[in-house]
């Protein structure tokens, strides 16, 4: 079901303005986002779309229209005036993407969004359709479904007029500081089911080891040290320009014993 757009969600105005005009779309029709934008003053589509882009400034009457068109809690309306005075005089709508998106704790709980995420960062025309076609071993209709519509609700791909779908962040996207979230299992775990199933492809296209090792476990955060830095320089090569795949990857180390006694405990530690 498609999600109605938060005001929390999106940095800036026209970001908020854009996925509603969208989720109008999507649910009601064209029509109704048509008249959602006469409805504060905006009759022209062109210039309706320069403010979707903040290209274009709002006038203070077409943003008290605005804000009585929109259906919010106190909470939302005071969210959307901040946003509204921290902009120059308080009507110029920037429309500058943020540098790093903090995903909601759900996002990481499979690789889904993730692998959906750049494939419409190809070059090419990506369609849902294709995206079915790439992952229908892995995930369901639904599940891809779902995925498409939360990263549109999150402002990270866009829907053009012909259908195709393109990835509209390139910032990295983690959790909020501190937040580490157990939702994070569903990704490995499909990961490596899909590492599984790809035991057949050719070595030319897949790299797999596995190995075991002995080691002093005080030494072992070297050990994370060497895999961390082994995905950043991943992740350098994935910054280049041209890039016309998408790869999963993971790279796991857990102990299987230890033979050093365990640490005895205090009296007052009991």
């Amino acid at each position: 079901m498609r999600l109605i757009p938060s005001i929390f969600t999106f940095k800036t105005v026209p970001q908020f303005m854009s996925s509603y005009s969208q989720f109008l779309k999507e649910v009601l029709g064209g029509e109704k986002v048509k008249g959602w934008s006469k409805s504060f003053g905006i009759k022209s589509r062109i210039t309706f779309r320069h403010v979707l882009k903040g290209h274009r400034k709002m006038s203070a009457a077409q943003i008290k229209k605005l804000k009585a068109s929109l259906d919010m809690t106190e909470s939302e309306r005071a969210n959307l005036d901040s946003k509204l005075k921290a902009t120059e005089q308080g009507v110029s709508l920037s429309n500058t993407s943020p540098q790093v998106f903090y995903a909601p704790e759900y996002f990481f709980s499979t690789p889904i969004h993730t692998l959906i995420l750049n494939l419409c960062g190809l070059p090419g025309l990506m369609t849902s359709e294709k995206i079915q076609a790439i992952l229908q071993n892995a995930f369901s209709l639904k599940e891809i479904h779902d995925s498409i519509a939360l990263l549109s609700f999150h402002h990270l791909i866009q829907r053009q007029d012909d259908g195709t779908l393109i990835r509209i962040f390139e910032g990295p996207i983690t959790l909020p500081s501190g937040q580490r979230s157990s939702s994070c299992h569903g990704y490995y775990q499909k990961t490596f089911e899909m590492a599984a199933g790809a035991f057949d492809l050719p070595l030319t296209e897949r790299e797999m080891q596995a190995f075991t090792f002995r080691l002093n476990s005080e030494d072992f955060p070297k050990a994370k040290d060497l895999i961390r830095k082994l995905r950043h320089d991943l992740s350098q090569l994935s910054s280049k320009e041209e890039r016309s795949a998408v790869y999963q990857g993971a790279v796991v180390a857990f102990p299987i014993y230890d033979s050093r006694p365990a640490p005895q405990l205090l009296e007052n530690e009991l």
